[in-house]
């Protein structure tokens, strides 16, 4: 089989393309109404090394932590704040103190629920010196966290700091449960326990990472997929060792 690569100059020349061929309606194909079902295959060059949202940095590994997880806050298409498992926050005048309200009802993938309490476990996890986070660099203006009541978190800065929801929507802060974070830090590696729409089903670093969809998934009617494959390039996957005849001395 040709290997070969589809630059995104080819891609858009090649739906102008296809505009002008008679019989196809572009505009009413992309206005149509999504239909649920599916599994999508997603073909990567990099292998998935860890599942450990806290710190992992890989180019695939990114989208797999966006589909489990979900962030306190996270970056909308206007590249402002938005929604995720915060429905609104506020902030005080001198920018020194923030409060996040959370959506009511939100279960982790193992049907616990996920209340302030994980929240404060996640960033007070990531702002520990001894643990190995990405997010703390840019957190490390927070001083203190608290749960106000179940579904409220409390932000106390060192220092004034307007954008703080634009830190909390960094891709290394997903929230993970408080029980998680307690029990064996190496679980993390391979395993997920999220919030996000969609829940791990098969965990192969060198093979393939399959997704099935998150029926309690808190925003309803989504995902549209029963489940997304992410499968490392056939060329790229490590083969049985080859073995060469003795050369004689």
């Amino acid at each position: 089989m040709t290997n070969f690569m589809i630059s995104r100059r080819a891609v858009v020349k090649g739906l102008a393309m296809t505009a002008l061929l008679p019989g196809i309606d572009m505009s009413s194909a992309m206005a149509a109404t999504p239909k649920s079902g599916g599994t999508l295959k997603i073909s990567h060059s990099t292998r998935i090394a860890t599942l450990n949202v806290l710190n992992l940095s890989g180019p695939a590994e990114y989208p797999v932590a966006d589909m489990l997880y979900s962030g306190l806050t996270r970056m909308g298409p206007d590249n402002k704040p938005m929604a995720d498992l915060a429905e609104r926050w506020e902030g005080s005048a001198d920018a020194k103190s923030f409060s996040f309200y959370l959506r009511k009802g939100v279960t982790f993938h193992d049907g616990s629920p996920c209340t302030a309490e994980d929240v404060v476990a996640t960033f007070k996890t990531i702002l520990d010196p001894n643990i190995p986070a990405a997010a703390r660099s840019v957190l490390n203006m927070i001083d203190q966290i608290e749960a106000v009541d179940p579904t409220t978190v409390r932000f106390t800065l060192k220092s004034p700091f307007a954008d703080l929801p634009i830190s909390t929507a960094h891709a290394n802060a997903r929230i993970l449960s408080k029980a998680t974070l307690s029990g064996p830090r190496e679980k993390l590696e391979t395993t997920a326990n999220g919030t996000g729409p969609f829940k791990l089903a098969t965990y192969d670093s060198e093979r393939m990472v399959r997704l099935v969809k998150n029926e309690n998934y808190f925003i309803k009617g989504k995902p549209y997929l029963d489940a997304i494959e992410m499968q490392l390039s056939r060329i790229l996957r490590p083969k049985a060792p080859i073995s060469f005849p003795a050369v004689p001395t």
